[in-house]
């Protein structure tokens, strides 16, 4: 492997062309700079100088993680914080966003409504015991599911 000049500089680069694919949390961001060679003075200095130039922000992050864990994955609630929390959010922004004034109902329902015509040749009660697994594993609440189940 090639060394690494081991300057903000350099981290910064590198950081730039890893945010231009995508947004990071700084735990993620961080730890590629560090897994890249960077001493975990430069990484910090590289994290806090995009922090402070506004392009690196866990909050924005974690908004565009669960607009995508919603309409991609079709999550629930604790799916959400979940896929969030896997990516290096921190907790209490996991929690705060993965509960906000969110409608998980209509993303069960559209996941249901797609896997129904799957479940074409199976009985209600199977149909019944396969979605609810299904929305259980994605991460929706029992309420949620038991709405949604009533429904079919």
């Amino acid at each position: 492997m090639k060394r690494i000049e081991d300057t903000p500089a350099v981290a910064l680069k590198y950081a730039y062309r890893l945010l231009a694919k995508r947004d990071r949390s700084v735990k993620e961001l961080r730890g590629k700079l560090l897994e890249r060679g960077f001493s975990g003075e430069t990484t910090d200095l590289a994290v806090k100088r995009l922090e402070d130039d506004g392009y690196l922000n866990d909050r924005r992050t974690a908004e565009a993680f669960k607009r995508y864990a919603l309409n991609n994955k079709h999550l629930g609630r604790f799916g959400v914080r979940s896929f969030m929390l896997k990516r290096g959010i921190d907790e209490d922004i996991a929690d705060e966003l993965s509960g906000r004034n969110e409608d998980y109902i209509e993303t069960a329902k559209a996941f249901t409504e797609k896997k129904m015509k799957l479940l074409k040749k199976c009985d209600i009660d199977t149909k019944r015991r396969r979605i609810y697994g299904l929305l259980a594993r994605r991460g929706f609440d029992s309420e949620t599911i038991n709405s949604i189940i009533k429904s079919l």
